[in-house]
């Protein structure tokens, strides 16, 4: 397991998630991963994996990083976003460039819209072997991820902050009586 790359980027999760990350990509050779920041999960994943990565995220945050930005001020915000997407595509540019990280700059619905078109549109039925929320953390926002996203897991569906009552809140009654707690990660296999 390599995690020593993924461990100077910012980032919330911890070396023990990290290495959970890293196990479990492995053995995936189709990865989605919701919720990228600045590319410590995408790096992890990428680093351990022999697949592909598709890294879907707006790269302007969650709610909680938005307290210190006025409401009113749109270019600030847009600056915020501009800066965590240029921090992403620096960490990540090896693996942009080599066509092994594609980073889908859009919300997580609006990404699971494309790839649902991209399947009737072309008669197949893409899945991921390993699919990996950690975007937003509020009730509404995980709900609609684990609803948009179960369609396409044949494999692990996993998500970080499992600590976090939202989150649970969601993926209990998303999956009842099936998801597991593996260090601060839930998971449900498909």
């Amino acid at each position: 397991m390599n995690i020593a790359n993924a461990l100077p980027i910012e980032g919330w999760m911890e070396p023990h998630d990290l290495e959970w990350l890293a196990a479990h990509a492995a053995g995936a050779k189709r990865i989605l991963e919701v919720g990228s920041w600045h590319g410590r999960s995408t790096m992890v994943l990428a680093d351990n994996t022999e697949g592909i990565i598709f890294a879907v995220d707006t790269w302007c945050g969650s709610e909680e990083h938005h307290g210190s930005l006025p409401d009113t001020d749109k270019h600030a915000y847009r600056d915020f976003c501009d800066r965590a997407y240029e921090a992403f595509q620096r960490n990540m540019k090896p693996y942009i460039d080599s066509g092994k990280v594609i980073p889908i700059h859009m919300s997580s619905v609006e990404a699971a819209s494309m790839f649902r078109e991209f399947n009737r549109a072309f008669g197949i039925d893409l899945k991921f072997d390993m699919v990996f929320i950690d975007a937003a953390h509020d009730y509404d926002n995980i709900k609609a991820d684990l609803r948009v996203w179960r369609p396409f897991v044949k494999g692990l569906f996993c998500g970080h902050d499992a600590g976090h009552a939202p989150v649970m809140q969601a993926v209990q009654e998303e999956f009842p009586h099936r998801p597991a707690n593996e260090c601060s990660m839930w998971l449900v296999w498909l």
